[in-house]
């Protein structure tokens, strides 16, 4: 009882200072979940000197860190960095922090994606059905029945994607419908295993460079932008590619990721789900020398839509990019997807560290 009512003090502790028990999980709870996987054949744990100015660091913050983290990147980038960001600190102070999490689920909602941003400036996947607290609604937002949104799936002569328009994270619920999907029972099926609050949208076509490292996926590019209260900047930005044969890139899913540096290039070692590096992808592309197409054109684009976003002054955009044009897939809020001890080292190795 008395480890009971400690753990109680001690989230009404953290909630004074935080929002709730989904930052309290974040920051207390998963750090003892995943501490384990951090020192296993890792010389760099216990390593006083590196520790001691973890530490110090943090402490001119008025923070307190378990370095270990900073010891597991080190261990596998070889490079000591007293201003890696523990996941732990991120979900559990700084995004609480610069983003109102009480609006993020409504305004985070994929059905409203073309209503939310510029489409005049960049573009996001056609929506033909919207199915918005359990109601359907065509593409211009008028109310249908169930027989109409059925009507219009298989009027779709093309493949088309279902997924979850709310809390859909690491690609889990999306589902790439053939046209020998498309009967009325099949449809109507979906629908009922959805229940409400989902999308049916166009699949976006990729060509160019990043569509050969790995045809059978989207691959896109996950750029972080930060309000600093002055200006829109660029904190981050990762390549993320399907494995061989995979439909989505997602992570969690079993892709790959990769860092890119200021001017667009894609770095030379990647990484895998299991925090293998490659120096080229599965099926043989090597990832030296490609240059995202359009880089300074689209990350001034993406800044410029986070100015519509003014409760939330930390956004994630995962955008597809062909040659001549590219289309927003889905912006994060919260969580942001770099929950995972593998998305913070790419953020490291994409630069990003406390800056503000």
């Amino acid at each position: 009882m008395s480890v009971l009512v400690n753990q109680v003090k001690k989230f009404a502790e953290f909630c004074s200072n935080a929002t709730g028990l989904e930052d309290y999980y974040y920051y207390k709870i998963l750090f003892n979940k995943i501490q384990k996987n951090l020192v296993k054949n890792n010389p760099y744990v216990k390593n006083t000197i590196f520790e001691r100015e973890v530490k110090k660091y943090y402490a001119s913050y008025g923070l307190r860190v378990n370095p270990m983290r900073h010891s597991f990147y080190a261990f596998h980038n070889g490079i000591e960095d007293v201003r890696y960001i523990p996941e732990n600190l991120y979900f559990g102070k700084i995004e609480p922090y610069y983003n109102k999490k009480i609006f993020a689920k409504a305004i985070d909602d994929k059905n409203y994606y073309d209503v939310r941003l510029d489409t005049e400036t960049i573009s996001v996947p056609y929506i033909f059905v919207r199915n918005i607290g359990g109601y359907f609604y065509n593409h211009d937002f008028e109310l249908i029945d169930e027989d109409e949104a059925n009507v219009i799936c298989q009027d779709i002569n093309h493949t088309f994607v279902i997924k979850p328009s709310i809390e859909g994270k690491g690609g889990a619920g999306v589902r790439f419908i053939e046209n020998s999907m498309k009967s009325d029972e099949s449809i109507r099926n979906f629908f009922q295993e959805y229940d409400r609050d989902f999308v049916i949208q166009n699949v976006v076509v990729q060509n160019g460079i990043l569509h050969e490292v790995n045809p059978s996926s989207v691959n896109t590019v996950r750029f972080i932008t930060f309000h600093n209260g002055k200006e829109i900047v660029m904190l981050s930005a990762i390549f993320r590619m399907g494995d061989s044969g995979a439909r989505i890139d997602n992570i969690s899913s079993g892709g790959i990721f990769c860092g890119i540096d200021e001017h667009g290039y894609i770095k030379e070692v990647a990484w895998n789900k299991k925090f293998v590096q490659l120096e080229k992808h599965p099926n043989g592309k090597e990832f030296k020398y490609i240059l995202i197409p359009n880089y300074q054109n689209i990350t001034g684009a993406i800044k410029r839509q986070q100015m519509r976003f003014g409760y939330f002054r930390i956004l994630s955009w995962n955008v597809a990019i062909s040659e001549n044009n590219f289309a927003i897939i889905e912006f994060n809020i919260t969580p942001q997807g770099i929950i995972r001890i593998r998305y913070v080292m790419a953020l490291y190795l994409t630069s990003i560290r406390i800056k503000y």
